[in-house]
């Protein structure tokens, strides 16, 4: 067993909610089913991860590197994997691109790491109010849009989003390629 990472989000989503001074994050992953591990060379030695028995080692670490979150969650469980952070700092744009550091360890046992996931992730509220606009963590946003073909060259795209920002904009309206949650 491995994550799909040909499924949504590369095999991990992460949804999140602000509010009152608290982020709750849910994880929720996608895996492959029968894949061989732990091969050594004979067929009697063929290991098969079960969900019975392995977890997900999840650890986020905020942007100077402390660990702000750590979990183990049995594969057997019905319900997704989920967070509590207080005092999360929020992503505020340009200004502030705070971003969390995600790692998702698919584990056999304590000492057999299957596969891993690394995701970044923003923390933030965005939402239109009617007849007032668009807020940005309860704060007015007002959006400077341009719009960007994408492409899978991403120095490229770092560059450009770079340029784009020189010019004043806050906001890309995505036209053809693919997104990913890192863009």
């Amino acid at each position: 067993m491995k994550f799909d990472k040909t499924a949504p989000f590369g095999g991990l989503e992460i949804y999140s909610a602000v509010s009152n001074g608290k982020a709750t994050l849910e994880y929720k992953v996608y895996l492959q089913e029968g894949e061989l591990t732990g091969y050594q060379g004979k067929q009697n030695h063929i290991s098969l991860v079960s969900p019975r028995g392995g977890y997900l080692n999840i650890r986020m670490w905020d942007r100077e590197g402390a660990l702000v979150f750590c979990c183990n969650h049995p594969l057997s469980a019905e319900e997704p994997a989920k967070a509590l952070l207080l005092h999360p700092h929020l992503w505020q744009g340009t200004e502030d691109p705070c971003l969390y550091r995600v790692r998702v360890s698919l584990m056999e046992r304590e000492d057999a790491c299957v596969d891993v996931l690394e995701e970044s992730v923003a923390l933030r509220t965005f939402q239109e109010i009617p007849g007032k606009g668009w807020f940005l963590n309860d704060k007015p946003f007002q959006i400077r849009a341009v719009s960007y073909e994408l492409s899978e060259n991403r120095e490229r795209i770092r560059q450009d989003l770079e340029l784009v920002r020189k010019m004043g904009a806050n906001t890309i309206c995505p036209i053809g390629g693919s997104l990913d949650r890192e863009f």
